[in-house]
Order: C-alpha cells, then structure tokens, then sequence
C-alpha cells in the first residue's frame, strides 16, 4: 500500500492478499518453489515492466495516477475504520 501511495510500480507475487491488497494495479507473478527460478522469473518481470514504462510512459502514467488515486480513498484510516466497524457490527452481541 506505501508503495502504490508513492506512486511506485508495484511488481510482486500472487501470495496471500497481495492480489487483494493491490487492487488490479500490482504487476503480479506465481511464486516458484525453487528460489533461483524465482529471483530469475522476478528479475525478467521487473525487465518488462520498465521496459513496458519506457516504451508507454502515457500509459504507465495514466496506471500511476489511477493507483495514486485509489490509495487516497480507499487505503486510509478512516476507510480502515469504516471496514472493522461494518465487520463488527455483523458479530452477534451477547445478552
């Protein structure tokens, strides 16, 4: 999320809520059981992705702003607050 509100590309894997977390603007990878595949697989993904910025900068731009835009609303305190309160809310009181 720190790095999407920096207006960072965001180049990971798949794992755990990443896919969640990153909302459609994280450039993600399978993760691979062996490491040197992995460290390999991740270094092209990361080629790609700045050779993809270079040759569309309009578009890598229009992705930023859109992932800028999208930290300051729904990646804030307040929306975190508003989240735990409509999730407690729906646990049963005890009497």
């Amino acid at each position: 999320m720190e790095a999407m509100a920096a207006g960072c590309l965001v180049a990971t894997t798949n794992l755990g809520a990443l896919p969640e977390t990153t909302a459609g603007f994280g450039i993600l990878m399978d993760a691979n059981p062996d490491a040197l595949v992995m460290a390999q697989e991740f270094a092209d993904l990361v080629i790609r992705l700045i050779r993809s910025a270079r040759e569309a900068p309009d578009r890598c731009e229009d992705h930023l702003r859109r992932q800028r835009a999208l930290t300051r609303t729904a990646y804030t305190w307040a929306a975190r607050a508003n989240e735990w309160e409509a999730a407690l809310s729906r646990v049963p009181r005890r009497t």
